[in-house]
């Protein structure tokens, strides 16, 4: 019996091990947001800088942000508590999206050869942005993982603010940006489309979703965002 009781523990011990080889810290996890975060700056930027539908891909926002959604709903997953998983979710994505900001902009400038300042001009709008905006995306980001109505409207935000953008490549919204045919809303929507497949698969995997709740969400408040998206253009016109 002994010898039965030593086996077991040593197999339990080894399972036990093996876990945790197999888990990464949350500074490890925070730093390979920051090295994404980076990765991604560089790859919008590098891609803007080509003719054609890549570039409406490499200017525009929501794939790009979308990344750090993702991020922030995985990372968060990190927290033993509610409170705590919120905070991870908005670490994660002011990490995320001030790397991304930067080194878009930092190669901006150093592609087209700009003064220091006319670089700053553009990239600082866009990082007090983030400021209030990155609590509000860290939040959303942590409830995914929370089982019933909340967690799968959040689920469904990622495809409601892809929706203006998309429209406009599409020509369907008219702003001003690089638009004309329907492949420059595909560059656009195929990114979310798959990164979203994927926060909804690995979500499913932990817990129930309700498709109907999230269509529906995704219906009504896509609808409202892409009546209000002229409106908070014109307020923030970068």
């Amino acid at each position: 019996m002994d010898t039965d009781r030593e086996i077991a523990l040593e197999k339990s011990g080894g399972k036990s091990k093996k876990g945790k080889v197999l888990q990464i810290s949350l500074p490890v996890l925070l730093f390979l947001v920051l090295v994404i975060g980076a990765c991604c700056g560089v790859l919008a930027q590098l891609i803007r800088q080509i003719n054609g539908p890549l570039m409406t891909l490499g200017a525009s926002t929501a794939p790009w942000i979308t990344v750090g959604f993702l991020l922030a709903a995985f990372v968060s997953n990190k927290g033993k508590t509610p409170a705590r998983s919120i905070i991870i979710g908005i670490v994660t994505t002011y990490f995320y999206l001030v790397m991304w900001l930067f080194f878009y902009h930092l190669l901006f400038i150093l592609q087209e050869n700009l003064l220091i300042e006319d670089g700053l001009r553009e990239a600082v709008p866009w990082l007090i942005l983030a400021l209030p905006v990155c609590p509000i995306l860290g939040i959303i980001a942590a409830m995914v993982n929370k089982s019933g109505m909340i967690g799968d409207i959040c689920l469904a935000i990622p495809i409601i603010w892809s929706l203006p953008e998309a429209l406009i490549g599409i020509g369907t919204l008219k702003d001003g940006f690089i638009y004309g045919g329907w492949l420059n809303g595909f560059v656009i929507a195929i990114p979310v489309a798959i990164l979203v497949t994927l926060l909804i698969g690995t979500t499913i995997a932990e817990r129930r979703v309700n498709t109907a709740t999230l269509l529906v969400t995704v219906v009504l408040l896509g609808i409202l965002v892409v009546g209000l998206y002229p409106t908070a253009k014109s307020i923030f016109p970068y």
